[in-house]
């Protein structure tokens, strides 16, 4: 056979078939070995890098991604219970609490920035504006849209609203007989404000006073307070046979005088503003005047006539003048009363407000009610609580006063109701717009102490009795005494 016709394609294959692997010099595989599936080209021609072109052609796998691991859902630690949370989507938008799965249903509390509330399961609605609806623990429902949901335990919410706002914020009146907003006058105050308007700073420099809505003030113009500093005294600490009571000085000043026994001489100290005292009726004294014994906290607050240097006094009674005195006064329960009931006493002549369990006086304050009678006596519910608030003048009045974050108000006839007070420190007198003003300690012990309690992650609630449920669904009876 030519040598031509060995080197043609038909002469390879004739080759190989009967010399089998031998004619390729390589040992026998067996009759389909690895030779034949070579390329059948001449040995004197290039092999072409036929296995690299594969490469071009052959299709590419996609990468092999480990899957993740199965999660198994683990038990909750020893003590705690698994929940789920709902956190606000957004957080300039509150998240209303309703009555029903209705967006026409009442709303029975507020859900504001990144705060946490519990949620039961979800509901799917058939009409409304809202698809599916989730239960709101204890009561009410949120609407599923408005919130994202997140797992976790009852004790440690992913996060909780603080009423500690007003701790960055300064309040004031306006001390000037008139003065002018420089810039933006803001939502509630009119561009030009008058004596005794009220304002809340965000930054105060020696030129001027910033506002909310970055308008400005002349600092001469402003007189800014801090928060009185009264907290709630416990009626089970005073001594058996004496009454509590409080030195409260004249508007303007800082103390109270104190006076020997039955001395017709000056005063020998002064008691600084809201200091306790122990009131002893029955030990006379100079007419106008009332006999005293002092806690150690009061007698250590003592102070020299003319001076802050502590006064060393040995006496163990004294005498401060009735005037100056506010003393919490025992109040027999309304009628209707149940045995253990809680409910709040305020005396508007004593400007003193107290917590009662049934009988029995649990702690009491000092309070400012409102000046010219405008806290009217009368037996009230608590309907609505807030954690903090805004609170401003009525569109169209008269004085002008715009206060924010206002922590611990719980409202109980109409625009009526208890709250911490920043903007003056005029406790024991009546000076404020209606409401009932207290410190803020105070306020937050009778915020915890009255009902309905505020769940967790709400802002507000307010009792189903105000929207024509229930009776029994009522709040904390207040009850206001001349």
């Amino acid at each position: 056979m030519s040598s031509r016709r060995m080197h043609s394609p038909w002469g390879l294959l004739l080759l190989v078939t009967l010399g089998g692997a031998d004619a390729w010099g390589a040992p026998r595989q067996g009759r389909l070995s690895s030779a034949l599936h070579r390329p059948t080209l001449s040995p004197r021609r290039e092999l072409r890098p036929m296995l690299r072109s594969r490469a071009n052609w052959r299709v590419s796998k996609p990468p092999v991604t480990a899957l993740p691991p199965v999660r198994e859902p683990e038990p909750p630690p020893a003590g705690e219970v698994a929940v789920r949370w709902a956190l606000p989507k957004r957080r300039d938008l509150p998240v209303k609490i309703h009555a029903q799965p209705s967006m026409g249903s009442s709303v029975v509390g507020e859900m504001r920035g990144r705060t946490a509330m519990l949620i039961g399961q979800p509901l799917l609605a058939t009409t409304g504006l809202c698809r599916s609806w989730l239960s709101a623990l204890p009561m009410g429902y949120v609407c599923e849209q408005e919130v994202q949901i997140e797992p976790g335990y009852l004790s440690s919410p992913p996060a909780q609203e603080k009423s500690t706002g007003w701790q960055k914020l300064r309040y004031g009146v306006i001390s000037a007989l008139v003065t002018r907003l420089k810039g933006s006058a803001g939502h509630f105050l009119r561009s030009v404000l008058h004596r005794g308007d009220g304002i809340t700073a965000t930054a105060v420099t020696e030129q001027g006073v910033q506002l909310i809505g970055r308008s400005w003030l002349p600092r001469k113009d402003v007189q800014l307070y801090e928060p009185p500093v009264a907290p709630a005294v416990s009626i089970d600490s005073v001594p058996p046979g004496l009454k509590l009571g409080w030195a409260v000085p004249p508007v303007g000043e800082e103390g109270v005088p104190v006076f020997l026994p039955k001395s017709e001489s000056g005063p020998v100290a002064y008691l600084p503003r809201y200091a306790v005292v122990y009131v002893d009726d029955a030990i006379s004294s100079v007419s106008g005047r009332q006999a005293v014994l002092l806690p150690e906290s009061s007698r250590s607050a003592l102070r020299a006539l003319g001076s802050s240097r502590p006064a060393w006094v040995a006496a163990a009674q004294f005498e401060v003048e009735t005037s100056q005195l506010r003393r919490f006064v025992p109040s027999p329960p309304p009628a209707g009363l149940h045995p253990d009931e809680r409910w709040i006493d305020i005396r508007v002549g004593e400007q003193v407000a107290a917590a009662y369990q049934g009988t029995r006086p649990l702690f009491a304050a000092l309070v400012s009610t409102g000046g010219q009678g405008t806290t009217p006596p009368g037996s009230f519910f608590i309907y609505r609580k807030y954690l903090t608030q805004t609170m401003a003048n009525l569109a169209g009045a008269a004085e002008q006063y715009d206060f924010r974050e206002v922590p611990h108000a719980q409202f109980f006839n109409g625009r009526i109701g208890l709250h911490a007070v920043l903007w003056h420190d005029k406790l024991g007198h009546a000076v404020s717009h209606g409401c009932v003003n207290l410190s803020p300690p105070a306020a937050e012990q009778f915020f915890a102490f009255t009902s309905p309690d505020l769940p967790t992650g709400w802002h507000t609630i307010t009792t189903p009795a105000h929207h024509g449920g229930t009776p029994l669904a009522r709040g904390t009876r207040v009850v206001v005494r001349k």
